[in-house]
């Protein structure tokens, strides 16, 4: 089952380095390997030193965003494993009650925690970080500070003309496309009268303008 909000946005993405891949003697070695492969396929008197410097940032951001893509892969599956063992030794543990599943279950329930500890455990080094690097400079996070609350930007709820008060944007949306469409699309008035009304001001502007009339008879010699 997944859940979504109608009301989220997502933002634009920001690479940023995960500092656990340094800290991992596989990643490192793997890091290793291919800087220097890098370095000695490109590392030729032909090509510029700063060139092939330069170009190598793309090269080893590139390397990290594939290993944190497969490591992100492979603890999404070690999560997903342990949630089905979990949910089928919880099942075998209310029919059966045997200590020896109950121990597996056990057992699984503390690698979903570990997991769990360690992603919050990131996240946490990395909101402490920003916050150190940011507490005494002057920048977007002290302005926001000095700032204050702001106001939301967001419609969140709208009450309809039918007095109901809802939060679901297109509703919300529906309510305001009609709100203009009846405060702008006025309707016109009938085609007789509007012809009508044309006529009367045709014929008072030449009434007013044309001062000499020809005759019938001498329109149709003309």
């Amino acid at each position: 089952m997944e859940l979504e909000s109608p009301l989220f946005r997502p933002s634009s993405w920001t690479w940023r380095l995960n500092e656990a891949l340094l800290l991992d003697p596989t990643a490192k070695d793997q890091i290793n390997q291919e800087l220097e492969h890098y370095f000695r396929e490109n590392g030729v008197p032909e090509a510029s030193p700063i060139s092939v410097w330069e170009a190598h940032k793309s090269v080893i951001r590139g390397i990290f965003i594939r290993i944190a893509s497969q490591k992100r892969k492979a603890n999404m599956i070690e999560m997903t494993d342990l949630y089905q063992k979990i949910t089928s030794l919880e099942s075998q543990h209310k029919r059966s009650q045997l200590n020896r599943v109950y121990g597996e279950l056990m057992e699984h329930r503390r690698k979903r925690k570990d997991l769990i500890t360690r992603k919050h455990l990131r996240n946490l080094q990395r909101t402490k970080g920003f916050y150190y690097a940011h507490a005494n400079k002057g920048g977007r996070y002290l302005a926001r500070l000095l700032k204050g609350p702001m106001p939301h930007r967001q419609i969140r709820q709208l009450r309809l003309a039918s007095g109901e008060v809802t939060p679901f944007p297109q509703k919300i949306a529906d309510e305001f496309r009609t709100f203009y469409q009846n405060l702008y699309n006025l309707h016109p008035p009938p085609r007789t009268t509007l012809e009508a009304s044309h006529n009367t001001r045709i014929t008072d502007y030449l009434s007013n303008t044309i001062t000499n009339v020809i005759d019938q008879d001498s329109a149709w010699r003309s």
